[in-house]
């Protein structure tokens, strides 16, 4: 399989120290091609910022014959194995797991969606599944696999005021009938701050904990 690496880098910071080492680590048979993308803009409105990176992603994956698509963001801690581990996986698109950096920070598992809102996999079924692989509905760019047969039928989109791309890409894919997986084994750290990350965790009462850089 021909995957493209691309890390969509933060108009601000660019990437965090342990989300590229993370990424610079990803093991995998072959040698991976990785790109990072810039804003066109010094200051960018975030959604359309984010949809035009994914949109640069998606063409490159389509005209240079890339199989699929891992999209890793540039605030995510990805395991070694993540590469490996979501593309064994048979789903158009496979989602890694971490957190909200919102409210109580949620695992970000959606069991359903719409243009509005959505519904996060329930407190008491998230240990049930740590380790395992569901179907789901997204939603997330932080580390997600994309197939090329997905990508042929889902642009990435995004409108003002609106939801976010990564949404709309969850929503569409939904309404396409694609195949959605979120492996709650490839488990990630998402930066809450310059040197907190927080992890899904089924050990702690809140069910994440938090690591200092």
């Amino acid at each position: 399989m021909k995957v493209l690496v691309y890390v969509p880098l933060h108009p601000d910071y660019g990437i965090r120290k342990k989300s590229l080492e993370s990424v610079m680590a990803l093991e995998w048979g072959t040698r991976l091609s990785i790109i990072f993308g810039r804003s066109a803009k010094a200051r960018p409105d975030g959604h359309l910022d984010l949809c035009n990176k994914l949109q640069e992603a998606r063409h490159i994956v389509l005209d240079c014959n890339y199989d699929a698509l891992l999209v890793v963001e540039a605030d995510m801690v990805v395991p070694r194995t993540a590469l490996i581990r979501l593309s064994s996986l048979d789903g158009d698109v496979v989602y890694g797991l971490y957190c909200s950096r919102r409210g109580e920070h949620p695992w970000l598992v959606f069991t359903d969606v719409d243009e509005q809102e959505g519904s996060i996999l329930e407190k008491k079924y998230r240990p049930l599944y740590y380790g395992s692989a569901i179907d789901s509905c997204g939603v997330g760019m932080g580390c997600t696999l994309i197939r090329r047969s997905a990508l042929l039928d889902v642009p990435f989109r995004t409108q003002n005021g609106g939801q976010a791309p990564d949404w709309w890409f969850a929503l569409d894919c939904k309404e396409m009938g694609m195949h959605q997986i979120s492996d709650m084994g490839t488990v990630c750290g998402h930066y809450l701050n310059e040197n907190e990350i927080i992890y899904p965790d089924p050990t702690q009462i809140s069910l994440y904990r938090t690591e200092v850089e």
